[in-house]
């Protein structure tokens, strides 16, 4: 690169390009003249028919002066300037040549200095919208950590209530001691066990006229003012640790302990400063309102003075989901032994002796006590009426924590084959719990529409039930039916009518139990699931669940084949 320098350096400079014209002199000979040439005119240069002129002999055009801001003092009239062709200018103004094609320096605006404010850091991009899978995770994980309150609960309770109920406690306490045996000839008890609230019913079967009583609750523990409707809370006191079905002073209420059962929080405790556990609470809770019941019958004879005495059966309820559940059932049952341990005791419940039957219960039920599928109560009480039809059903049950959807086929009201179930927490004390954590309803609605759709499309699977439930192979339509108190919520409401288009054209059915069954009016659809446990296990429909149904054969499911003429 140096020598390539020095040699570039060391090159003569070329000499500048000159015209020239030959001119003769009239002797004979012409001569070479330089000839002189005129500066090109702009519009020549501009057109391109002579070469630019070098830079130093460019005229510099001066620029126009800034306009001012503001308006100048007012001066003498300017100058009269002459054009160059020798006539006057107009207005005062000076004319320019007329020459073709000038190009005329527009001014350039003077640019004003710029405030600069400091930079504002971009917003960051909204987040995604919540799935329905997020709202189910979270709705598990609020109730498994402390479930909301569902309603508000009383402070005290009056002293003639007190008196009547733990009367009835003592005296079932004392009939379950002197005959620890059920009855064969003695009457059911039927427990439907829920999150808000418990109702409890008693009937005698095999007896004319069935009749059938719905135990009520006292005034300041009715669950949306039903008088039958127990709230699901039991007080505690951290002072003498005992457990009571009545408020009182130092008494701490706990509740929501089936919803943290079913949430998988069984093990843990209800509030963090009380050592005491769901299953434990859910123990003593069953416990006591098993003694009460057995009093209250004792005392009041709902059935008649020459009704049986003693228990036959004590039949409570748990959902069809959470009985192909191992680890939920095994928890249920285990409850359920280690209530009636307690049963004895229940005049005075304190949290050790309740630690103490808890521990030393296995998961067998003791005799006389059985689990029943919900679904089992609520068909074997709408199956008893006149107005009930067979064929494929879908049973939507919406109670305070949880949505149970059951695809089902009765057969001559007598056998249930339940081919789907699904059961979440979508009830009504989940939709609150889901407000007050920020979801939408329409997000919920969707959860629930997503539930249902789970449930209908298994059931109407070419290799579960297509003819019962697949609308382009199904004769007749699918009947829905809907229970529980939360179905009055508004966005429950919204999503059992979007659902029952798809199903056909039968009307919406909401099955109640007997009225001779209560004598206080109320809404009786409530005590279904109650009045169906009464049932006597013999009486009851035989249900297989949805794990016990096989898949239909490949060949069963698969088109008819035509033999053609060709074939013989």
């Amino acid at each position: 690169m140096k020598k390539a320098e020095e040699q570039a350096a060391s090159a003569p400079s070329k000499a500048k390009r000159r015209e020239f014209e030959v001119q003769p002199t009239g002797r004979g000979r012409s001569k070479v003249v330089p000839v002189e040439t005129a500066a090109p005119l702009p519009h020549q240069i501009k057109a391109g028919l002579l070469p630019k002129r070098p830079l130093e002999e460019r005229k510099k055009t001066e620029p126009f002066p800034p306009f001012a801001k503001q308006n100048p003092p007012a001066a003498s009239p300017p100058p009269k300037v002459e054009a160059a062709n020798g006539k006057k200018a107009g207005n005062g103004k000076a004319r320019l040549p007329l020459l073709p094609n000038l190009v005329v320096a527009k001014p350039k605006p003077v640019t004003q200095p710029v405030a600069i404010t400091p930079a504002v850091p971009a917003a960051p991009p909204p987040p995604p919208p919540p799935t329905t899978k997020q709202l189910l995770e979270r709705i598990r994980v609020l109730f498994g950590e402390a479930p909301p309150p569902i309603e508000a609960r009383p402070q005290r309770a009056f002293p003639w209530v007190r008196t009547g109920v733990e009367e009835c406690i003592a005296l079932g306490s004392d009939i379950i001691r002197a005959k620890p045996e059920p009855d064969h000839s003695g009457y059911i008890i039927g427990c439907d066990f829920g999150t808000s609230s418990i109702k409890l019913a008693v009937r005698q079967p095999y007896r004319a006229g069935n009749p059938t009583a719905a135990r009520p609750a006292p005034n300041l523990l009715q669950s949306n003012r039903h008088p039958y409707l127990w709230q699901s809370v039991i007080w505690f006191s951290p002072d003498t640790e005992e457990f009571s079905l009545l408020p009182g002073k130092g008494k701490v209420a706990l509740e929501g302990f089936k919803a943290g059962i079913l949430a998988g929080g069984g093990g843990k405790r209800i509030l963090p400063d009380l050592a005491v556990t769901r299953n434990e609470a859910a123990a003593a809770f069953l416990a006591l309102q098993l003694a009460h019941c057995l009093g209250w019958y004792e005392k009041t004879q709902p059935l008649g003075g020459d009704a049986a005495r003693n228990f036959l059966a004590i039949n409570i309820g748990i959902p069809v989901a959470a009985q192909d559940d191992t680890k939920t059932y095994r928890d249920f049952r285990h409850i359920v032994s280690a209530a009636r341990a307690l049963m004895p005791h229940a005049i005075c419940l304190t949290h050790s002796k309740v630690r103490e039957c808890y521990q030393a219960s296995t998961h067998d039920l003791p005799t006389g006590f059985d689990l029943v599928p919900e679904l089992t109560a609520a068909i074997s009480g709408y199956a008893n009426e006149p107005f009930a039809r067979d064929g494929a059903h879908i049973l939507i049950d919406v109670g305070a924590s949880t949505l149970d959807v059951v695809a089902f086929n009765l057969v001559n009201r007598e056998r249930v084959a339940a081919f789907a179930a699904e059961v979440n927490l979508l009830g009504a004390a989940a939709l609150e719990a889901a407000r007050g954590d920020g979801f939408p309803d329409d997000l919920f609605r969707r959860a629930c529409i997503e539930q249902y759709d789970q449930v209908f499309n298994y059931a109407r699977h070419p290799r579960v039930a297509p003819r019962n439930f697949d609308a382009t192979l199904r004769r007749n339509p699918v009947q829905l039916m809907a229970i529980g108190g939360g179905c009055k919520t508004a966005v429950h409401k919204e999503f059992i009518a979007r659902v029952h288009p798809t199903l056909g054209d039968l009307k919406l059915m909401h099955p109640s139990p007997p009225a001779q069954m209560t004598s206080i009016k109320c809404d009786t659809s409530r005590l279904l699931l109650a009045y169906g446990l009464t049932s006597d296990i013999p009486e009851q429909l035989e249900l297989r669940r949805p794990s016990e149904i096989p898949l239909i054969n490949d060949q069963q499911s698969a088109p008819i084949s035509f033999i053609s003429k060709d074939d013989v």
